[in-house]
């Protein structure tokens, strides 16, 4: 376990130390999830997308190309998107795990539940 001070910034940011993100593969790009535990927050982290190994794959079907700044408000609506849905099976997972377990009624062999 790794406990490190780091001070918070005038915009609230923090530095994470570098042996922490060699550990944790934390890159630039990576999305950060944050959620409040109790009295602490707890950061998770997801890989970018990359690109490289795909640029140009898609040219010969795309009809306009986007401009630097409209590629930029795409990337970051998707990322929102995904990091949401992301969120929310997070979520639903957890929620899964709260529910009591539900007794299932007998059936009868002909399919119909049994009385009782």
């Amino acid at each position: 376990m790794y406990d490190m001070a780091s001070k918070v910034g005038t915009k609230g940011q923090i530095v994470i130390e570098k042996q922490i993100r060699d550990r944790l593969g934390i890159e630039e790009g990576s999305l950060a999830i944050q959620t409040i535990i109790d009295d602490r927050v707890e950061i998770r982290f997801f890989p970018p997308e990359h690109n490289e190994s795909l640029r140009g794959v898609l040219r010969q079907y795309a009809k306009a190309a986007l401009t630097d700044e409209e590629l930029a408000e795409a990337v970051d609506s998707s990322w929102a998107e995904a990091s949401a849905e992301k969120m929310a099976r997070l979520d639903e997972a957890e929620q899964d795990k709260k529910r009591p377990k539900s007794r299932k009624r007998a059936q009868s062999p002909g399919g119909r539940r049994a009385k009782g």
